[in-house]
């Protein structure tokens, strides 16, 4: 992970005992799953859960990764976000195709979930397997 102030320094990391749930959807930054968990483990005293729709573990080998990985459909965005304690910290990455980012409702999504007091995760820069080069990627490693 990067190591700057809008990357995981935030304080519900800084905490022991910090409990993460982890969200995804079925898009193919899903592929970073496995490597996002692990990376999260790697902080002290936290502990990770997955929830996952159906349509993103066609991206993700389950078996690597070592966690609770619950599964539910597609109503986590729903249900799990419409009952999260507005009172602990709630972090998304919206990383999708250069099409998907660009459509108008991207950007009102993206205005409505930061006007709920949620924090954006930024997305790096990246060539996509589209061939199209996006700032919209899901986080990188470094290091």
């Amino acid at each position: 992970f990067e190591n700057n102030d809008s990357c995981f320094t935030f304080a519900c990391l800084q905490n022991k005992n910090a409990h993460i749930l982890v969200g995804v959807t079925g898009s193919v930054a899903a592929l970073k799953l496995p490597l996002l968990v692990a990376e999260l483990l790697k902080l002290p005293g936290v502990e990770v859960q997955v929830v996952t729709t159906e349509n993103a573990k066609h991206f993700y080998n389950a078996g690597e990764i070592p966690v609770a990985l619950h599964s539910d459909a597609d109503e986590w965005q729903t249900c799990v976000v419409r009952a999260w304690d507005l009172s602990k910290p709630l972090l998304f990455c919206p990383a999708m195709n250069t099409a998907m980012w660009e459509h108008p409702i991207s950007a009102q999504q993206v205005r409505q979930l930061k006007g709920f007091g949620y924090l954006e995760i930024p997305c790096i820069v990246k060539k996509l397997v589209c061939g199209d080069e996006a700032s919209h990627v899901a986080f990188q490693r470094h290091g």
